[in-house]
């Protein structure tokens, strides 16, 4: 991937790996799914840590196709992804669609959505996606988040990209490359690409995840932002309330102004405020800038924000105490919105 004279084409891929920003799996023989859920788990749970170009990689020793035929290893692929998917106990972002015929569908684990690419031995003419076992790397969209379509640096990127595959393949450039989100596009098809027949993915997509997406919420779990006044509480008291069994919670202090910018979370959270105010924004569960709601929290108040849910608190005069507790004290996975106002999500 470093060398200068023949460059490979995806230059984020490369500054990844001088950046030292890559993560990488290594799934041996036996059970496939159990061993990737568990690398994905581990990686979901620190990638926004490891810096903008982060990916995880993973390499897999042996590959249970049936056949060894592109045809094979893509059933296999996506039949890797279903058993995976399936034990994930994370409820799917609901800013993402779990339906893969849906422009902004994303493939998601743990919370996190995530651009999914699939290399081979079987691959010759897309040398791009050539590699001598099966490797699947793993994209988390916040990579894309200051490229996408439509500005300078991301329209720039992806000309010099497509420019570097062109050079770098002997297979003319696929027709499934387009933009997330826009109508046209379909994510799941740039997953995993044939050596320049642009045959294999045609039709539907082998597997669906909206069953994982509609999975039942466990009981007292609210589907939308739920804001209580509640008698108000000191740390001891509040600490003892809601510290779950196993796990933990962050009692966090907001400097007066402080201003958390729109984001979300990969699992449901509860903020309790324990003393000064803070106004807090939040859309409806996968609604744009028009659904978005204020409250003021003070003293006491309560609230109940759902996995996935786009958010912003600003702190008021006195500043603001509260305490954050993330559902099962499990660390949740943060998503930026920054420019969730202007609606390019």
């Amino acid at each position: 991937m470093l060398d200068t004279e023949d460059k490979f084409p995806c230059v984020f891929g490369v500054d990844a790996v001088v950046r030292r920003t890559l993560r990488y799996g290594f799934i041996d023989a036996g059970s496939h799914a159990e061993r990737l859920a568990r690398t994905l788990r581990s990686f979901t749970s620190v990638c926004e840590q490891l810096g903008r170009r982060t990916s995880l990689v993973v390499f897999f020793e042996s590959w249970n196709a049936a056949e060894e035929t592109h045809e094979g290893y893509y059933q296999e692929f996506w039949d890797l992804l279903d058993r995976t998917s399936a034990l994930d106990e994370t409820p799917w972002p609901s800013g993402y669609a779990a339906d893969t015929e849906d422009s902004t569908f994303e493939y998601c684990f743990n919370g996190v959505p995530m651009f999914v690419v699939v290399n081979t031995p079987l691959h010759t003419a897309r040398r791009s996606r050539q590699f001598e076992r099966v490797a699947i790397t793993f994209q988390p969209r916040f990579v894309f988040d200051d490229i996408k379509a439509g500005t300078r640096t991301g329209d720039n990127a992806r000309k010099v990209i497509r420019a570097r595959i062109d050079e770098y393949d002997t297979a003319p450039l696929t027709a499934m490359l387009g933009n997330y989100g826009e109508e046209t596009n379909s994510e799941w098809r740039q997953y995993y690409l044939d050596d320049g027949q642009d045959v294999i993915s045609l039709g539907k997509c082998p597997v669906s995840f909206v069953m994982r997406k509609e999975k039942e919420m466990p009981e007292n779990r609210v589907s939308e932002t739920t804001v209580f006044q509640e008698p108000e509480l000191g740390i001891a008291e509040a600490a003892a309330a809601f510290l779950p069994s196993q796990g933990g919670i962050e009692l966090q202090r907001d400097a007066p102004g402080k201003v958390h910018s729109w984001h979300s979370h990969s699992v449901h959270e509860t903020l309790v405020v324990l003393s000064g105010d803070m106004v807090v924004e939040y859309a409806a569960q996968g609604g744009g800038p028009e659904t978005v709601t204020e409250d003021k929290a003070t003293s006491g108040t309560r609230i109940e924000l759902p996995a996935g849910t786009v958010h912003q608190s600003t702190a008021g005069d006195q500043g603001c105490v509260y305490f954050i507790i993330p559902e099962g004290g499990k660390a949740a996975h943060t998503v930026s919105h920054g420019d969730f106002l202007s609606g390019q999500r």
